[in-house]
């Protein structure tokens, strides 16, 4: 989404392609405070995917004119419960530190070691900002491939950050 600008032309283009049928999505790795907040000014689509795969969003109904609120949405529940074993229960609001899930054992781990985690606004991936050679050094011997794959995990860099999410949801590779 970056600085979460679409052109009307744009969104003129989705809106007439999905008039000939053809499915859309936007696909983020955005928080999903961060997606809720701009859905009003995206365009209509139907699909929306955020947190770097992990949450999945339909419209609850067929209109295609018009803005959406975030209550429009509905999460694709079946998603969500295939990637329990790794985020837990994505629709509880339990502190990360609390969370099920080998997701967010690594996020306390992370924490622990005194790097710089972040998860305000998701409850599928978390965020790592390493500010210097030392914390990028320190994450590196933290979170080799093998070992995250081996916990349904993988990461990726979003905006110059670390982010870290299911295997099975997200861009890494």
């Amino acid at each position: 989404m970056g600085n979460g600008v679409v052109s009307f032309k744009s969104m003129e283009l989705i809106s007439q392609i999905r008039g000939l049928g053809v499915r859309f999505a936007i696909i983020t790795g955005a928080r999903t405070t961060t997606l809720f907040e701009r859905v009003p000014l995206l365009p209509v689509v139907d699909a929306y995917v955020c947190e770097t795969g992990s949450r999945i969003f339909y419209r609850r109904h067929s209109s295609s004119v018009g803005t959406l609120s975030p209550l429009d949405l509905e999460p694709d529940l079946a998603w969500a419960a295939s990637l329990r074993d790794v985020t837990g229960d994505m629709s509880a609001r339990d502190p990360p530190e609390s969370r099920q899930g080998t997701l967010w054992a690594l996020y306390r781990e992370l924490g622990a070691a005194g790097l710089a985690v972040d998860a305000r606004g998701y409850s599928g991936c978390f965020r790592v900002s390493c500010s210097s050679p030392q914390d990028q050094a320190l994450l590196a011997s933290l979170t080799p491939r093998a070992s995250l794959r081996a916990r349904g995990l993988d990461t990726a860099m979003n905006l110059g950050k670390h982010d870290f999410f299911p295997l099975e949801a997200g861009k890494g590779g």
